[in-house]
């Protein structure tokens, strides 16, 4: 009897719904692809419980006859290709023919419409099942219901995400495609309540502004370059701006939204000298070239494509930023800080290295990395309440003596004891100190707030604002205040008083965008984490002996010198004994 047997079709077409459809994103993508091809100029997507009940999309687009109604159903029933010929120039987003049948097959749909030559026509289907197909008064376009996604597949579905992950990842994907599509009006609502709405614009500028706001918008400049029949435009960093994260690098091919990292490369390889270390340039980059020197047919989810000439865009995206950047100063402005200070301002500063001179050293402003004394002062934790919070554990080590040697690549700090050297990777190892000392803050005196002499605005994108929602009483525990100003506007009104007026709205931002770091015990430890990180020193930041003594000492002090709070290492121990036996030298050898 043979062990291979042909698969029954109702298995096969629910393991081949499973290559298309993975989540309610999947089904969004392909929907709303549909309606892009189909012409659509307003395109409004209703979601329950982030999708996983519901997902209705709604467009104005050409609409279907009753002959089309019938097929769409069908397995590899498409508009856009009839030839093998075809496939070398896919101008469309949709091709395969597999979208509506692999959702029908694991849901129940319905159907709505009309191409505006008569009555419109229903659908419904419940997986496999046909139940019925009638005529329905529908204006033109089309509405496609999907409820309880994966009910006929209840192990797939147990493996969905919450409904924050889920609502989260469909806000991405339709900001991506306004982006791409500007003139098309985009509306997004869960539970019925709107987190997008973006009206059709004329241009990428203008949708920028209207999904992320003026902050964003004016760290950018365009970009235009044309090569024969080769296109790309968009907007990326001025020098000297950029992120500490890549999350607004999109690329678009032929306004699709493709992941590649070769394009990734080329946008990173374009801002040598031009962004300081450590920071990533932003990049809304859209490149139009022949359909037949892409293929788009290279992944299930059509996510990534392989260019026939890879090294020709890559030398595109160069030579763009290299033009866009022309007319951009290329010298960074220098801040300089107030002459003039108050009373009670050099009374607090007078605190501050009073404080400092008690533990052994100081470092007068002149002479520091950072702008504002005071504010580096408050980063490495110089006040009399944080040096008793750090007292018990420094009589617990201070048998041991560290001499720090001095610092490697403005990065690293050689230090050595009598029996090891150690190399300290001075970002982590401030790091650490300040997220136990944040911990200490949260189990003790709490955090206590300072207002800004003017209350600053935030602009946020609709994942953004998802976000802050979501966290924002863990966000007041920190001590942050802030009020809605209508749309995706909040006003700052308090922040912690441990950070400067130069960090406040980068911290903030980095905190509501961070992703889940499951080392952490919770989400405010990973809050903490994050805040941590982003005060701390950085790499590439000269230290004065001074400080790097402190570093060292406080690092030696702390719960978990090993690694950082993220989980990366802090410190490399090299063993006197090791040393010696690779030089071949006897201990106490002269």
């Amino acid at each position: 009897m043979p062990l291979i047997k042909i698969l029954p079709a109702e298995i096969a077409s629910k393991i081949a719904a499973g290559e298309v459809v993975e989540r309610p994103v999947s089904v969004v993508k392909e929907l709303v692809e549909n309606a892009l091809d189909a012409g659509a100029t307003e395109i409004r997507v209703d979601l329950l419980n982030g999708g996983k009940k519901l997902i209705r999309i709604q467009d104005n687009g050409r609409g279907m006859s009753q002959e089309d109604a019938a097929l769409c159903f069908k397995r590899h029933a498409t508009s856009k290709i009839s030839g093998e010929e075809d496939l070398e120039r896919i101008s469309t987003f949709g091709f395969r023919g597999e979208a509506l049948a692999s959702i029908s097959a694991v849901s129940r749909v319905v159907l709505k419409t009309s191409d505006g030559s008569g009555a419109g026509y229903m659908v419904e289907r419940e997986g496999e099942k046909l139940l019925r197909f009638s005529e329905s008064a529908f204006p033109k376009g089309t509405l496609v219901e999907v409820q309880d996604l994966f009910f006929n597949l209840p192990a797939r579905r147990k493996f969905l995400r919450s409904e924050r992950s889920e609502l989260g990842l469909v806000v991405n994907y339709l900001t991506w495609q306004a982006l791409a599509f500007p003139e098309i009006k985009f509306v997004l609502t869960n539970n019925q309540k709107e987190i997008i709405n973006c009206p059709a614009v004329s241009s990428l500028r203008e949708r920028i502004y209207q999904i992320f706001g003026r902050k964003v918008l004016d760290k950018l400049m365009p970009l235009e370059y044309e090569e024969g029949s080769y296109v790309i435009y968009g907007l990326s960093s001025r020098p000297f701006a950029g992120r500490l994260d890549r999350q607004h690098q999109l690329f678009y091919v032929n306004r699709r939204p493709v992941k590649d990292r070769m394009l990734t490369a080329a946008l990173t390889q374009a801002y040598l000298g031009l962004l300081e270390k450590g920071k990533y340039p932003e990049g809304f980059i859209l490149l139009s070239i022949p359909f037949d020197q892409v293929d788009v047919n290279v992944h299930p989810a059509k996510s990534e494509v392989r260019f026939r000439e890879p090294q020709r865009i890559f030398r595109l995206i160069l030579k763009a930023v290299e033009m866009g950047a022309r007319s951009e100063s290329l010298v960074k402005p220098i801040i300089v800080a107030r002459e003039e200070v108050s009373g009670r301002e050099r009374t607090e500063r007078a605190k501050t290295e009073a404080d400092q001179s008690e533990l052994g050293w100081s470092a007068q402003e002149e002479e520091l990395p950072t702008p504002v004394q005071a504010e580096a002062a408050s980063h490495y934790g110089l006040t009399a309440a944080k040096e008793k919070m750090q007292a018990k554990r420094e009589s617990e080590t201070a048998g041991k003596s560290f001499r720090v040697l001095g610092q490697y690549l403005n990065s690293y700090i050689v230090a050595v004891s009598d029996e090891a050297v150690f190399i300290i990777d001075q970002h982590n190892a401030h790091e650490r100190i300040l997220f136990e000392k944040f911990l200490e803050l949260r189990r003790t005196t709490g955090w206590s707030s300072k207002q800004p002499l003017f209350p600053q605005v935030l602009e946020l994108s609709p994942a953004q604002k998802l976000s802050y929602e979501e966290m924002k009483y863990e966000l007041e525990e920190l001590g942050f205040g802030l009020e809605p100003m209508g749309g995706n506007s909040l006003v700052l009104r308090e922040y912690p008083e441990i950070l400067s007026d130069e960090e406040v709205r980068e911290v903030f931002f980095a905190l509501i965008e961070d992703s889940e770091d499951f080392r952490l015990k919770d989400r405010m430890e990973r809050l903490l984490a994050t805040m941590a990180c982003k005060t701390a020193v950085k790499a590439g930041q000269p230290l004065q002996q001074e400080e790097m003594e402190f570093l060292v000492r406080e690092l030696f002090n702390s719960d978990q010198p090993g690694l950082c709070p993220h989980g990366r290492p802090v410190v490399i121990r090299l063993e006197r004994s090791r040393i010696e036996r690779t030089l071949g030298r006897k201990p106490d050898e002269d």
